[in-house]
């Protein structure tokens, strides 16, 4: 694993432009404990001939605090029902589902159930060429990076 296990709070990840979408439940009334699997089933389209998607349960406590419990990422292209590679078609919607693993949680009264939604989680999981090129166009400056180093780990 490239990171440190454990929980780690989200916001400074979800504070980034581009991060992705965040659903966010009302705060509860009592505490609530779920058990099990947890799966996202979504249904996306995108441009791109491949993209990964990842999906985030997260604990918003009162405080602001937004603690990662479980995470799981799919790359697109391998989730047909086939089993065999598939492209992504810029006019054609796909149905992907994300296996976050199994869970048993205990969310306090007065905390949210949050859900982010992104198309990569760096360091946790190796980016598609499509997120290397992004982090590339949004890193690079004239003295940093060429076109012949695409890609370099921030330190």
């Amino acid at each position: 694993m490239l990171i440190d296990a454990g929980p780690r709070d989200q916001r400074p990840v979800q504070a980034l432009p581009d991060y992705g979408l965040t659903y966010c439940g009302e705060a509860l009334s009592e505490d609530l404990t779920i058990a099990g699997e947890v799966r996202v089933t979504l249904s996306v389209q995108s441009n791109c001939r491949d993209t990964d998607f990842v999906a985030k349960l997260t604990d918003l406590h009162p405080d602001g605090s937004a603690m990662l419990l479980i995470d799981g990422a799919i790359r697109a292209m391998y989730c047909h029902p086939s089993g065999e590679p598939h492209h992504l078609a810029p006019d054609r919607v796909e149905r992907v589902t994300i296996n976050l693993g199994h869970i048993c949680h205990t969310f306090g009264a007065g905390h949210r159930i949050e859900l982010d939604v992104t198309s990569s989680n760096f360091r946790a999981a190796p980016a598609t060429l499509t997120a290397a090129i992004r982090y590339w166009r949004m890193t690079a400056t004239p003295t940093s990076a060429s076109p012949a180093t695409p890609f370099t780990t921030p330190s």
